[in-house]
């Protein structure tokens, strides 16, 4: 059995390609029609690789064969970000190997479920595949899988907002990989520790992983993964306030893509910069990248990325004070979500859509919407989604000058914060508290405002301390 390891993109969770049998097949012409659909999904042009595997599950493979090839056609959905897709192949897959008994085949394709489960919000299902996967190679002693296992578990506890679990697998997962002398994996999993800190708010740990992460993968001369670990590098820089620096990053970053002529990281770094563009207000050449972007992910055919940009598409018309523009791009971003089952991405554009409301002054609208995101974001175990609806919801209630109700949002709000560690968070809430009580007249605001400022300080968030100095005065 052939095996190759397959991710989209950096701190991605990893999938695996079952190849049997196809690279030697004595059968020229079918080896040929193999060879072209792996040469097309490398070089992005998805449909057309489909329709090379589907014609060869449709000439009588055998048993082996048809496993591989239900699996690679699962992995181009996955690749394609039509997760549903892919879970109903890989399902497919899965049932052929429980009747040949191949328990190594069985184990990487479960893997590959729990993947699609974790992509499809189905958490709990995920986990529960990702367990077994765990259990499963750690019986067989397969090292090398143990340690991708792991650090796909670790991104399901980070998706959570389980900290303390993401750490902890991470961690095994650097370790395992670190034993087998793995630079790869070890790279990837210090990139993950480097999310894990970003999420938190700690950004100073988060650079220092990933420049960990670059370092390993400068020392292989892995170039594809050098462009991740820069991307990630710049969105750090970004999160510090650097925008010049960030920028810089991301251009060595898309130079380095362009080079190696790797089309969806392009399009991802096309979108970082026009996030930075639009923070800088330069809402026009912002809108332009992300439609360059864009135009890259609809000749992919990559559904989610295109959701995705729809979704960057929205915002930065929407900070441009264009609600019609920010409220139809959002409107494609969601359909796109909804079709793909992408449901954290649906509970985020949802409550975008509620803030576009909520700017047109359709109070009861921009409170649906909310709601209804803070329904799915509950539902798949988003806590950090979870905080943000209340905080938007704080927002309606306070610009209507309903402080009660605010105030209640808010304190949901910091509480969700708390309890995945998102420090950032917490004192924009804390600011947030206080403003109500200096509205409401109560001398606690002065308490909490000092407290939000010694987070911002601690986290030295430029930004969130002007903030607080201008509320205190």
């Amino acid at each position: 059995m052939k095996l190759n390891k397959l991710s989209i993109e950096k701190g991605s969770s990893t999938v695996w390609d079952i190849v049997n049998g196809y690279p030697n097949l004595e059968d020229a012409q079918k080896r040929v029609v193999f060879e072209a659909g792996m040469r097309l999904r490398d070089e992005y042009r998805y449909d057309e690789a489909l329709k090379r595997f589907e014609l060869l599950l449709h000439q009588e493979p055998n048993r082996h064969q048809e496993i591989a090839l239900l699996s690679l056609i699962g992995n181009i959905h996955y690749l394609n970000g039509d997760y549903k897709k892919a879970l109903f192949r890989n399902k497919e897959a899965l049932e052929k190997v429980d009747k040949t008994g191949y328990m190594l085949e069985y184990y990487l394709i479960l893997n590959n479920i729990g993947v699609n489960l974790h992509d499809l919000g189905e958490i709990d299902k995920a986990l529960s595949k990702l367990k077994e996967t765990q259990k499963g190679m750690e019986e067989m002693r397969y090292q090398y899988g143990l340690g991708e296992v792991l650090g796909n578990i670790g991104r399901l506890y980070l998706y959570k907002s389980d900290y303390a679990k993401a750490t902890e697998y991470f961690n095994k997962a650097l370790n395992f990989h670190h034993s087998l002398g793995n630079l790869s994996g070890e790279a990837s999993n210090l990139g993950n520790l480097g999310v894990l800190f970003e999420y938190q708010g700690k950004l100073e740990e988060a650079l220092k992983y990933h420049q960990k992460a670059l370092l390993l993968n400068q020392k292989r001369n892995d170039k594809l993964q050098i462009g991740h670990d820069l991307a990630n590098i710049g969105v750090i820089y970004q999160l510090k306030g650097e925008m010049d620096e960030s920028l810089t990053i991301f251009n060595e970053s898309l130079q380095l893509f362009q080079e190696l002529k790797f089309k969806p990281g392009e399009a991802l770094i096309l979108g970082h910069i026009g996030i930075i563009l639009g923070n800088k207000q330069e809402y026009n050449k912002s809108i332009e990248c992300h439609k360059k972007a864009l135009e890259i992910n609809q000749k992919i055919g990559n559904k989610l990325r295109i959701g995705l940009d729809y979704n960057n598409i929205g915002l930065i018309y929407y900070n441009k004070g264009d609600l019609k523009q920010a409220y139809d791009n959002s409107l494609k971003a969601l359909d796109i979500f909804k079709k793909i089952s992408f449901r954290q991405g649906e509970g985020n554009v949802l409550r975008q859509i509620g803030m576009i409301c909520l700017e047109k002054g359709d109070k009861e609208s921009a409170i649906k919407f909310v709601d209804e995101a803070h329904k799915i974001l509950h539902e798949i175990g988003y806590i950090r989604g979870e905080a943000d609806c209340w905080e938007t919801l704080g927002n309606i209630y306070l610009k209507y000058g309903s402080l009660d109700d605010a105030l209640i949002c808010y304190k949901n709000s910091l509480r969700l914060d708390r309890k995945c560690g998102h420090e950032c968070g917490i004192a924009i809430q804390l600011a947030h508290i206080g403003i109500i009580y200096k509205l409401k007249g109560n001398a606690e605001y002065i308490k909490y405002l000092e407290r939000a400022l010694r987070l911002f300080r601690k986290l030295n968030d430029k930004d969130g301390i002007e903030w607080i100095e201008s509320i205190k005065t």
